[in-house]
């Protein structure tokens, strides 16, 4: 372990030096007007095309050849009563379902907001409720999941508006940060942790989402699935994994989903479109166009499945217990081999933090993503042997997403800790595959 002079000395030549050496230039070059319009570019576009694109996609894959598409119309009033009354229980079930306290992580600025554990409580009784509805509904519940998803679309950019009004006109000191762009800031967000009273409205957000998911897949699986084994075993599969992130929920919160983006329309979006509804595109086109496959191959393909969902869970729990014991603990039987980070924060307050390089995190820095996207391949496999090509689309859009937020990370930690970040580096050279990539 290196002394503080020797890490003050060596942090001081990397900021010299950095952009001499890797741009071979005498001064740092300025990219902020080039990322500015990028931003604004991004900001401008993304949210149309992929609003119009999921409500198309979505369209596409729920319609049966033999059916009228009267039927999928977008716009139905049970779609947006289905909405608010999950919007209201989100907000009941925060308020009043018990659970034990705990703190969420420490941003740049000392906040450090606190939630109740009760995700996995939540997990169960909503996928109780939205079940029992479904069933009750039977196919018409799948009928309504164009509807649904134009619904949230609307809800989105309704609450993405409101967080920017909100930042604007009652801005929260701790956390707000000053307007610069309508667009930009409304597409990015200004407000990490926005609350109303003590509701944590990303919060509301994420178990919105999840709220949506689990209508999705019930839906799906009382209207045609359920007499096919294929279908059922996906849809169990879906369920557990997604259900990992609720039983993990206080590594869930440490995430940079949670901790470093702010609550913006790419959010919004994320939360309330990509996740229930295109990343179930496959699930949702399978109703009329049932994947087939051999027993043997079932079973192979729900191994894997479970093995990545449960590495996955390891892989952020052993993170998150090495941070909370702040080194002091095991990794794979030996003690956790890490680096005493430090940093400035937007005050100047100088904190401290810890960069684990033993156990899964010494052979990638983002193996649990590696994992995430397996099991995205893994339950696409049976559709798309039966040519449904709707299938392909959940492991790309996830395999985009995994890929865009590991360089976000690199760059954040890049930034923050200088060069304690390019002696993790040198630790840990590979970012998704061991001894590969």
């Amino acid at each position: 372990m290196l002394d503080n002079y020797a890490i003050d000395q060596y942090r001081n030549w990397f900021n010299d030096n950095y952009y001499r050496i890797t741009y071979g230039l005498s001064i740092e070059p300025d990219f902020s007007v080039h990322r500015r319009a990028a931003r604004l570019i991004t900001a401008i576009l993304i949210p149309p095309l992929t609003s119009i694109g999921a409500i198309y996609l979505i369209q596409a894959a729920a319609a049966d050849p033999s059916r009228h598409l009267a039927e999928l119309r977008m716009l139905r009033w049970e779609a947006a009563l289905i909405l608010c009354i999950s919007l209201l229980w989100v907000f009941l079930h925060l308020r009043f379902l018990p659970g034990r306290r705990y703190d969420g992580p420490v941003c740049g600025n000392g906040l450090r907001p606190s939630y109740k554990r009760n995700g996995f409580a939540f997990y169960i009784l909503t996928s109780t409720i939205v079940g029992t509805v479904t069933w009750v509904c039977g196919k018409s519940a799948f009928s309504l999941l164009p509807g649904l998803s134009f619904t949230a679309v609307v809800l989105g950019i309704f609450a993405a508006l409101a967080a920017y009004c909100k930042a604007c006109l009652a801005p929260d000191p701790s956390q707000s940060s000053a307007p610069s762009n309508l667009v930009s800031d409304v597409f990015h967000g200004l407000e990490l942790y926005p609350r109303v009273g003590e509701l944590h409205v990303k919060q509301a957000l994420i178990r919105l989402g999840a709220t949506l998911n689990l209508w999705v897949l019930w839906s799906c699986f009382f209207a045609y699935l359920r007499p096919n084994l294929v279908g059922s075993v996906i849809i169990g599969l879906q369920f557990l994994h997604a259900a990992r992130r609720f039983w993990n929920e206080e590594c869930y919160s440490q995430s940079i989903e949670v901790s470093y983006y702010k609550f913006g329309l790419r959010e919004v979006l994320r939360h309330l479109v990509l996740k229930p509804f295109l990343l179930n595109l496959g699930t949702i086109s399978s109703v009329h166009r049932p994947a087939s496959c051999r027993p043997s191959l079932l079973i192979l393909i729900s191994l894997i499945a479970i093995l990545s969902i449960l590495l996955v869970y390891l892989i952020d729990r052993q993170k998150f217990l090495v941070k909370s014991k702040k080194g002091k603990c095991m990794t794979w039987g030996r003690m956790a081999r890490t680096i005493n980070a430090f940093y400035v924060d937007e005050h100047g307050l100088r904190r401290a933090s810890i960069l684990l390089f033993s156990g899964f995190w010494g052979l990638a820095r983002h193996l649990n993503y590696t994992f995430e996207f397996i099991v995205y391949c893994v339950l696409a496999g049976p559709a798309l042997t039966s040519s449904n090509w709707f299938s392909a689309i959940p492991p790309g859009l996830i395999l985009v997403s995994l890929l865009h937020r590991g360089k976000e990370d690199f760059d954040k930690c890049r930034r923050k800790y200088g060069p304690y970040w390019k002696m993790y580096c040198d630790k840990v050279p590979y970012g998704y595959i061991p001894w590969l990539w």
